[in-house]
Formats: structure tokens, C-alpha cells, sequence
């Protein structure tokens, strides 16, 4: 766990599904230092938040829009419904492969059993 902290962080922030906060306590038993944690958390938290954040910028056009506030012209509606679509794609992409990497392992690791993983001769003697 501590030699791969920082991909497991930065990955299980990436997924859209997993449940951070409750991820946050088990993190916080583990001997990850806080400072390693919050890098990563950061780092994997950006997309999600721009994304957030694209989507109030949505919001707030669309309200001008139907109030009458704003008249867009059609390459800045295309602008905008393009860099949307790209970042749905981006986090739906990155959600996927973040979920793969941490399934991996783990997968890995079960189709082992405990005496698969010692070396040979370590029960002789």
C-alpha cells in the first residue's frame, strides 16, 4: 500500500463513484503521509472540479439565455456544447481507466493463495 499510495490516491479520486469521504478515514489509518495524500487528491480531484465548474458556467448561459440577458452567437454555442461533450468524454474515459487500474490488482492478488507467494524452498528446513 505505501510503495503504491499515490497511484491508489490519485486513481480513486479520478473515479466519479467512489465514495471519497469514507476513503478519506481509511487513508487516514494508513501510514501514507498527509502531505503525499493531499498532493494526490489534488491532482486527481481537477478534472471533477472543472468539470463542476464548466457546468456552472453552463448554467449561468443557459439562464441568460431564457431571460433574455443573452443572445450567443452559434460558434460560441458550438464552443461551448463541444468543450462539453469533450469533457464528459474525458472524465467518462478517465473514470474507466482509473476503476481498471484499481480492479487490477486486486484481481491479481486473489487468484493467489498464501503458500503461492513464498519462494521455493522456504517450507524446507
Amino acid at each position: 500500500m505505501e510503495r503504491e499510495s499515490w497511484k491508489i490516491i490519485l486513481l480513486s479520486q479520478l473515479h466519479p463513484l467512489f465514495p471519497t469521504s469514507l476513503l478519506n478515514y481509511f487513508y487516514g489509518l494508513t501510514r501514507i503521509r498527509f502531505s503525499t495524500y493531499m498532493l494526490w487528491a489534488s491532482i486527481g480531484r481537477m478534472p471533477g472540479l472543472f468539470f463542476y465548474a464548466y457546468m456552472g458556467t453552463l448554467g449561468q448561459l443557459a439562464v441568460r439565455i431564457m431571460s433574455g440577458k443573452s443572445y450567443p452567437q452559434t460558434t460560441r454555442i458550438l464552443d461551448l456544447g463541444g468543450t462539453f461533450i469533450t469533457t464528459v468524454l474525458l472524465l467518462v474515459v478517465l473514470g474507466r481507466v482509473a476503476r481498471r487500474a484499481i480492479q487490477t490488482p486486486v484481481e491479481r492478488g486473489s487468484s493467489r493463495t498464501p503458500k503461492d507467494r513464498l519462494e521455493p524452498g522456504m517450507l524446507s528446513g
